[in-house]
C-alpha cells in the first residue's frame, strides 16, 4: 500500500511541476505536452472519487435491505442514526453516523479547478 500511495504522490507531484513550467512558458513547444501530461490527474481523481462515493451511497442501502436491514443509510454530509441489524440476538443497535467533507477534498477540488483553468488559459492561439 505504501508503494501505491508514494507512486500515487510522485505522479501529482511530477504533474503539477509540469503544470506550473507550462505557465510559466506557455508558447514553448513543449508545453503543451506538458500540459497534456499534467492537467487530467486531478480532475480524474476528483470524478472518480465522486462516482465512488455515489455508487457506495446508493449500493449499501441496497445491500442492508436484502439482508434485512431497511434502514441502513450512511449521510454523504452531515448526520444520520444508523440502525444495524438485530442478528439472532433480537438486540437494536443505533449508532449515530456523522460524515463531512474534509479539507483534502476541498484541496482536491481546487487543484482540478485550477488544472482545468490551466488547460484553458495555456491554449496555443
Amino acid at each position: 500500500m505504501l508503494a501505491l500511495n508514494v507512486g500515487t504522490l510522485s505522479s501529482y507531484m511530477v504533474g503539477g511541476a509540469a503544470l506550473i513550467i507550462c505557465a510559466l512558458r506557455p508558447m514553448e513547444g513543449y508545453s503543451r505536452h506538458l500540459l497534456a501530461f499534467g492537467w487530467k490527474r486531478p480532475v480524474y481523481t476528483l470524478a472518480g472519487f465522486t462516482v465512488a462515493l455515489a455508487a457506495v451511497r446508493c449500493i449499501v442501502p441496497l445491500v442492508a435491505a436484502k439482508y434485512g436491514c431497511p434502514s441502513l443509510a450512511f449521510p454523504l454530509v452531515g448526520s444520520s442514526a444508523v440502525q444495524l441489524p438485530s442478528g439472532p440476538f433480537k438486540a437494536s443497535i443505533t449508532v449515530e453516523a456523522t460524515a463531512s467533507f474534509t479539507h483534502s477534498f476541498l484541496l482536491g477540488a481546487a487543484a482540478a479547478a485550477l488544472s482545468v483553468l490551466s488547460r484553458i488559459r495555456c491554449r496555443k492561439p
